[in-house]
């Protein structure tokens, strides 16, 4: 019998953090974007799959509120990748999120200057146009797609979103609107983020 001593287990930060969510909520918290082989968060709600262990295989348990069986997304497997430094190395959570590349964002109040700031500065290093033109909603507000849930977006949740979607293969800026006060169209802010 061979008894293990150590396990590592290698995961992003912010894949712990929506993990302890769950955990904090007893997995109730349906908003968490939580993603694994027997979960997808789809539609804005995390959703389980049916799985060996779903309701529909145990007797006695309701599965009407299964509703795993309408999602068709596959979630590609984990890949494993190198890492220069485990997280059981580190001294604290600030330092893991020191290790985390910030982007830069350029704020303004009119896509109009936001082109012009692109086309001063980042046209030459990315090419293209720049940002596309934006319609506002049948509301007059501006919304922003994330994730996939296109909606009217606050200055927070932005910035929680700040990293989503940027790599340097396909998408090298992104440009979206969003509120300091969420029902205040004069409020609105239009975000470049990019890495430098």
């Amino acid at each position: 019998m061979t008894i293990i001593k150590k396990v590592f287990v290698l995961h992003t930060y912010p894949s712990i953090e929506k993990y302890h969510q769950l955990w904090e909520s007893e997995f109730e918290d349906t908003s968490v974007n939580w993603r694994s082989q027997s979960t997808v968060f789809k539609d804005g709600v995390l959703q389980g799959r049916n799985t060996f262990n779903s309701k529909k295989h145990m007797k006695g348990l309701d599965s009407s509120s299964d509703t795993s069986e309408a999602v068709s997304e596959v979630v590609e497997p984990v890949k494993k990748t190198k890492c220069k430094k485990l997280s059981s190395e580190m001294s604290s959570k600030d330092e893991a999120k020191s290790n985390i590349k910030e982007p830069l964002i350029i704020k303004r109040t009119s896509l109009d200057d936001i082109k012009l700031y692109y086309d001063k500065n980042l046209k030459s290093k990315f090419g293209g146009r720049g940002p596309n033109k934006r319609k506002p909603n049948k509301n007059g507000f501006y919304e922003a797609k994330i994730q996939g849930n296109s909606k009217v977006y606050d200055t927070e949740e932005m910035y929680k979103h700040r990293r989503w979607g940027l790599n340097s293969k396909t998408a090298n800026y992104k440009c979206a609107p969003c509120y300091e006060v969420i029902n205040d169209k004069s409020t609105i802010q239009w975000w470049l983020i990019y890495y430098e």
